[in-house]
């Protein structure tokens, strides 16, 4: 047997090997993706192994990927049938589909990817509408302006570390149009909910979306699946594109999101530096200060693409009249 377990993983090694006996499986060997997943190889296949906070979060997950096939999308993952499960350290665990990779990955920088990408989590809303949670309860909603508020509080607070970084300037507009966004937001956020209600992803960063062997897309991870109207997902995956266009105008090429070149809060949510704010606070929060090439990486978004920013900025402004 060939199982790749690191030191000190001794019971949750023993844990699996009971695991796998109870799922009639023989286990051939095991790779740790990160702390909560692993690859799985048996002599009947692949699996992921995965997991979740709770039972509850899981059986969610099991009762939305089911609800998916029954409404036709199949481009994402099953459970595994039997869902027999076992508790580690807090955590409840259990298999899933193992969907075969292609070695070039999803990317936003790849112009055919952005777009498909999108194709792809529109139909996933169109399938998502009418999911009720096996408990019966309503998922949670989506508090984007919440959220944002949130994240530009906790900006401010590390603004004398980021100043090590980059200009008091330029920190000082992106903080202003961020404060300028959320000042729209608040006074438009009803333009927001003009659309019946679906399941919402929740982070469509990239490296949710699975390229598999045979070339198809798949979408993976609904960990922050909640309830809202599409036009958030959307809001979200164009922020995600943004930094990679060569023109920020270009957004409004693709057709999922041009439709929304009318609604005055889409426009006000576009001018929030999510990812701005997002990245500096990690690098702070979780002390990667020291790792050069990711704070490098943020810098050049921060600083290289000022100028562009401010430029699509302006115009977002423009568009709201004012």
């Amino acid at each position: 047997m060939n199982v790749n377990h690191l030191e000190g993983d001794s019971v949750f090694y023993t844990r699996l090997l009971d695991y796998v006996e109870e799922c009639s499986l023989i286990l051939l060997k095991y790779i740790k993706l990160r702390s909560n997943v692993y690859v799985i190889y048996t002599n009947e296949g692949t699996f992921l192994l995965k997991g979740f906070s709770s039972y509850e979060k899981m059986e969610l997950q099991i009762a939305f990927t089911s609800y998916l096939y029954e409404q036709g999308f199949y481009e994402t993952y099953k459970f595994r049938e039997d869902q027999k499960i076992f508790l580690y350290r807090g955590l409840t665990y259990t298999l899933i589909e193992f969907l075969p990779p292609r070695s070039k990955k999803f990317s936003y920088k790849k112009e055919t990817d952005r777009v498909e990408g999108l194709i792809l989590l529109s139909k996933f809303h169109e399938a998502g509408k009418g999911f009720i949670s096996p408990t019966g309860k309503s998922l949670p909603k989506l508090r984007q302006k919440e959220k944002w508020e949130e994240r530009l509080k906790v900006f401010e607070q590390f603004v004398p570390s980021v100043q090590t970084f980059v200009a008091d300037s330029i920190i000082a507009s992106y903080i202003e149009w961020g404060r300028w966004s959320l000042e729209g937001l608040a006074k438009y956020y009803g333009y927001l909910k003009k659309e019946e209600n679906t399941v919402l992803h929740g982070d469509v960063a990239h490296h949710n979306f699975l390229r598999k062997k045979n070339g198809a897309l798949s979408i993976i991870d609904f960990d922050l699946i909640s309830s809202g109207p599409p036009i958030l997902d959307i809001l979200q995956y164009a922020n995600r594109i943004l930094p990679y266009l060569h023109d920020f105008e270009e957004i409004w090429d693709y057709p999922e999101i041009n439709k929304y070149k009318s609604n005055t809060a889409f426009l006000y949510a576009l001018a929030f530096p999510a990812d701005i704010f997002r990245e500096w606070n990690r690098i702070f929060r979780d002390n990667l200060v020291h790792n050069q090439i990711y704070v490098h990486s943020i810098w050049k978004l921060t600083v290289e693409q000022y100028a562009e920013r401010m430029k699509f900025y302006t115009s977002l402004s423009k568009m709201v009249g004012e």
